[in-house]
């Protein structure tokens, strides 16, 4: 994974929460998740990942 961004936007993918994360890979791939718990979600991202962009809005 190359970075990762919160993100609300209701028509990126279905799902019942608008609180979701965007997870860039390879070159221009993307996936979007929501997470139960976010703040633990990104925390063990970083602590797999150290080098993993986070991007603001």
């Amino acid at each position: 994974m190359k970075s990762f961004r919160k993100t609300m936007n209701p028509f990126i993918s279905p799902s019942l929460s608008i609180h979701r994360i965007e997870l860039t890979y390879n070159k221009y791939e993307t996936v979007q998740v929501s997470p139960k718990e976010i703040k633990f979600f990104v925390e063990t991202l970083q602590e797999k990942n150290p080098d993993i962009q986070i991007k603001e809005h």
